[in-house]
């Protein structure tokens, strides 16, 4: 089992001067488990929640996050 941390800040784009998008400051804690099945396969889930802050439009929010992942182990 683990906890983690993940701060990340997403800058507007400028690829397009058409789409509009702000740029976003996230904190996201999650809590996860990380399991092997047997001796070539990991699996990993780690639910959370990630506050949201768009620092031009002075809004804050959030969204329910779950990150899923299946891997295959080589050695």
């Amino acid at each position: 089992n683990f906890i983690s941390l993940k701060v990340g800040y997403r800058f507007t784009p400028i690829a397009s001067k058409y789409m509009y998008a702000s740029s976003v400051f996230a904190v996201e804690p999650s809590w996860g488990i990380q399991r092997n099945i047997g001796k070539h396969f990991s699996f990993e889930v780690a639910p959370g929640y990630a506050f949201l802050y768009a620092p031009q439009d002075n809004n804050y929010g959030g969204t329910v996050t779950l990150k899923l992942r299946i891997g295959y182990i080589i050695f």
